[in-house]
């Protein structure tokens, strides 16, 4: 894998390397290990996660279309935050360690 990304043209990202460099300037992601889900928040807010439905993945499709001309399917973007993508978090033991 390393390898192909070596093959390509210097300065050019693959669609899901834009999509994730959006999806990271806009949100903040989290998989919750507790509740085995992914959850997110505007992006440098001081707000609370909450659980990623299928209003906020088609939220974010149209955003990504509209405002960055990238095409993709709500499957495409459900598998990229279904992944390492996100890090795993256990927010009791978060909680603790902020006390």
């Amino acid at each position: 894998m390393k390898e192909e990304m070596d093959e390509r043209p210097e300065g050019k990202q693959s669609k899901n390397e834009r999509i994730e460099s959006f999806l990271r300037e806009h949100y903040d992601f989290r998989f919750n290990t507790v509740k085995s889900r992914t959850e997110f928040r505007r992006s440098n807010k001081d707000e609370p996660f909450y659980p990623l439905g299928k209003f906020d993945i088609n939220s974010m499709r149209r955003l990504l279309d509209s405002s960055q001309g990238i095409s993709t399917s709500a499957e495409n973007i459900r598998a990229i935050l279904e992944s390492d993508f996100c890090p795993r978090i256990n927010p009791v033991q978060e909680y603790f360690q902020k006390l």
